[in-house]
């Protein structure tokens, strides 16, 4: 470790309440399970940030939450029984830790490959969804 890297480590939390900046495609960022067995997906979505929970299962999914960008506290964003790391982008991640949000992680191999760019769902999969 070098210096600059201890002084980094040592530093305050920076934008502590507002969400990392997201760049590029469409995407999964987060994807995680509650305590009571909902699906949290935090989805980057034509350059908006999304977070839905949702209970899963067949068909159409059952939505609880969705939340668009600064809607998004993140505080509260890591569900409580952990992420799937192999659903999660890394520097998404990495910008939440500079904020001071902690994780939980569950083990890898525990949720089917990705096929397409989200893991979850997205609110569109829910079109029964009202505000």
């Amino acid at each position: 470790m070098t210096p600059n890297e201890l002084e980094e480590l040592y530093a305050p939390y920076r934008d502590r309440d507002s969400l990392p900046n997201v760049t590029g495609g469409d995407r999964t960022l987060l994807y995680g399970l509650d305590v009571l067995s909902r699906l949290h997906h935090v989805y980057l979505q034509d350059g908006e940030v999304h977070r839905v929970v949702y209970h899963g299962g067949s068909g159409a999914p059952e939505v609880f939450l969705h939340q668009i960008g600064d809607e998004i506290s993140i505080m509260g964003i890591v569900p409580e029984l952990g992420l799937y790391p192999e659903a999660c982008d890394f520097e998404f991640c990495r910008g939440l830790k500079e904020r001071g949000v902690s994780f939980i992680f569950r083990e890898f191999g525990q949720i089917a490959p990705l096929s397409g760019p989200f893991r979850g769902h997205v609110v569109e999969d829910a079109p029964s969804l009202t505000p």
